[in-house]
């Protein structure tokens, strides 16, 4: 009866792909996995392919007695080819011992998962140990339109999905910094707001004085701050909150979840990660941000309005910062642009100090 079926399938196969079935011609020669069912979804056959690069997909067996699995491994050993002539013997491996004579749901339980749909279905992504293979599934029926069994053929689309994760990966960053760009971070803060009572905070920032770094030390070292500067503020942020380069020396911080009071906090942390000394290409720099903070509701229910109001309150700090008279750099046995003096004892001016005096720091925070 087996052997029965087996033609029978064999004859529908020779339809699907063509020509004859056999392990020497296009089911042995095939590159992609394949694998046959019975009308009761029991492994019948896998082609070569199956056994060079799934064999290790295959569960292990559930029998422990050594004399079945004597018998399932001579079994297997020994190929057919499509007419069903025996063919050379050679040792057999494990994905083809351990899969034939299995329901599929058994040795292969993730391809299992995918089987009940449609008679065809092309491309169904799977998971657990077939993780980065893709199905194509095609139920075989006779000329009553019984099923008789399935083919599977498996693709590996682990390099096509890795590149696709990596051109998704560079369409939503900064090429420079790596934090999201201005678009994907617009699109994360409007999915952040969809719910009418969500609370996000948003913290805008631009750094002080970073057209004289461009200038004085070239832009090399300005893109070297820039990147930096993301570094630092990434390790502040916790996981579901969102660091964007929204053009120039502008960064943006969604921290979802928190209002204005819950956020100050993280806030306070975002501008003393910028204080330590920036050490690069030989200079020492010290870097300081205007910020401004928004959150909603109260500042507004959408991402654009929320952006605006951050915004708004950032330049309403710069503007503060720049009146106060704040030096926002001055290199370390350098000339700052300008014609400007190092400090007395030769350190960095900023961090709020004024220059000629020891006044208080101005904070640049302002909260819109």
């Amino acid at each position: 009866m087996a052997a029965s079926v087996t033609s029978r399938l064999r004859e529908l196969l020779d339809r699907t792909f063509g020509r004859k079935i056999g392990r020497a011609s296009v089911f042995g020669l095939m590159r992609d996995p394949v694998v046959l069912l019975d009308a009761r979804d029991a492994i019948i056959d896998v082609n070569p392919a199956f056994e060079r690069r799934l064999a290790d997909a295959v569960a292990a067996t559930p029998s422990s007695d050594p004399a079945e699995k004597a018998t399932v491994t001579d079994a297997t050993a020994r190929r057919t080819d499509g007419d069903g002539s025996r063919g050379a013997t050679r040792p057999g491996r494990r994905g083809r011992t351990s899969a034939l004579g299995r329901p599929v749901g058994d040795a292969l339980p993730d391809l299992a998962a995918v089987l009940d749909g449609p008679h065809e279905r092309a491309g169904v992504l799977l998971e657990g140990a077939l993780d980065g293979w893709a199905a194509t599934v095609e139920t075989l029926l006779d000329r009553r339109g019984g099923r008789l069994g399935r083919t599977v053929i498996l693709r590996d689309v682990r390099a096509e999905r890795a590149r696709e994760k990596r051109l998704r990966y560079q369409a939503d960053r900064d090429p420079l910094t790596g934090a999201l760009n201005r678009r994907a971070f617009d699109a994360l803060l409007a999915q952040a707001l969809v719910e009418p009572d969500a609370r996000v905070t948003v913290a805008y920032l631009d750094l002080d004085g970073f057209k004289d770094i461009n200038d004085f030390y070239g832009h090399a070292t300005g893109d070297a701050v820039l990147i930096e500067t993301t570094a630092r503020l990434s390790r502040v942020l916790r996981e579901g909150d969102a660091l964007g380069r929204m053009g120039g020396d502008e960064f943006a911080v969604a921290l979802v979840g928190l209002d204005r009071t819950s956020a100050d906090p993280i806030v306070a942390r975002l501008r003393d990660a910028l204080e330590p000394l920036h050490e690069v290409h030989s200079a020492t720099i010290r870097i300081e941000a205007s910020l401004g903070i928004a959150s909603a509701p109260a500042d507004g229910r959408d991402a654009q309005a929320l952006l605006s109001a951050a915004d708004a309150a950032m330049y309403r700090a710069k503007s503060a910062r720049q009146a106060a008279g704040i030096a926002t750099l001055d290199p370390v046995g350098g000339k700052p642009p300008g014609g400007g003096k190092p400090s007395g004892d030769g350190k960095p001016l900023g961090g709020g100090q004024r220059p000629g005096g020891d006044g208080p720091p101005v904070d640049g925070e302002s909260s819109g």
